[in-house]
C-alpha cells in the first residue's frame, strides 16, 4: 500500500545518507534493515539459516553501499567466494622455518576445502597496508588471515574492512576494537610445563631469556615461568 512505499522510500533515502555522511558497518545495514549485526554477517556469509527473503534484503542494501564485493555475486546467484588472502610481515615470510609451517599449513587445508589461498606480505607504512585492504575490499576476498604478530592499528583496520578475519600465532588484546577470532598456541602453560621440567631434575636456579618486553610472547612466557 501507500504507506509502504512511503517508508521503503524513505529507507532508501536514509541509507544513501548514510553512506554519503559515514562509513557503513555492519551495524548501519542492520539498522536499515531492522535486523542484528550477527543476521547481517550471517546473510553476508550464505547461511542458509537466514530467510532468503531477508538475505536478499540485507544483500541489497550491502551492495548499494559497495560494502563487500561478494554481495554482487550473492544477488546474481552465484555462490559465495572463496578467496581467501594470507597476510604476513616480511620477516614472517615463508624463508622463516616457523612461520613457513604455518603459512603452508593454512594455504593447504583452504585447498583441501576447494577455497583459494593467495598470500600479501603486510607493508611497513600504515597508508601502504590500508591500500592493500581497500584492493582486497574491492576484490573478491572473503576473509583473510594474518599470521604473526602486526601492530593493531593494522588489525583494527582489517576488522573494520572484513567480517572474516582470523589471527594465528597472535592473541590479540583489549587494544582491539571489535570482535575477533585467533589461533595461537598456549605459550604460558608450554613455559610452565617448561619450568617444571627442569626443576624436576633438580634445577634450583633458573634464568629465563625473553624477547621484548611489550611483547605478547614475552608477557605470556614471564607468566608461565613464575
Amino acid at each position: 500500500d501507500k504507506k509502504f512505499y512511503l517508508h521503503v522510500w524513505y529507507l532508501c533515502v536514509t541509507i544513501i545518507g548514510m553512506g554519503k555522511e559515514r562509513k557503513v558497518t555492519l551495524a548501519t545495514i542492520a539498522s536499515a534493515c531492522g535486523v542484528s549485526k550477527m543476521t547481517v554477517s550471517r546473510a553476508i556469509r550464505d547461511d542458509p539459516n537466514v530467510a532468503e527473503e531477508t538475505k536478499r534484503l540485507i544483500l541489497e542494501v550491502a551492495e548499494s553501499q559497495n560494502y563487500m564485493g561478494v554481495a554482487r555475486r550473492l544477488l546474481g546467484g552465484g555462490q559465495m567466494p572463496h578467496n581467501y588472502y594470507v597476510l604476513f610481515r616480511k620477516e614472517h615470510s615463508l624463508k622463516d622455518a616457523f612461520y613457513s609451517l604455518i603459512i603452508q599449513s593454512v594455504q593447504q587445508e583452504l585447498f583441501r576445502n576447494g577455497w583459494n589461498c593467495s598470500f600479501a606480505v603486510v607493508p611497513d607504512k600504515y597508508a601502504e597496508f590500508l591500500r592493500l585492504l581497500k584492493m582486497l575490499h574491492s576484490g573478491d576476498a572473503c576473509g583473510i588471515f594474518i599470521v604473526g604478530y602486526v601492530p593493531p592499528e593494522y588489525v583494527n583496520a582489517a576488522l573494520y574492512q572484513f567480517i572474516n578475519v582470523v589471527l594465528v600465532d597472535y592473541p590479540g588484546g583489549p587494544e582491539l576494537s571489535r570482535p575477533f577470532a585467533s589461533v595461537y598456541c598456549d605459550n604460558a602453560f608450554g613455559s610452565s610445563l617448561a619450568v617444571k621440567h627442569l626443576l624436576g631434575l633438580g634445577r634450583k636456579r633458573i634464568a629465563l631469556i625473553h624477547g621484548p618486553e611489550d611483547h605478547y610472547f614475552t608477557r605470556d612466557i614471564l607468566s608461565g615461568y613464575r
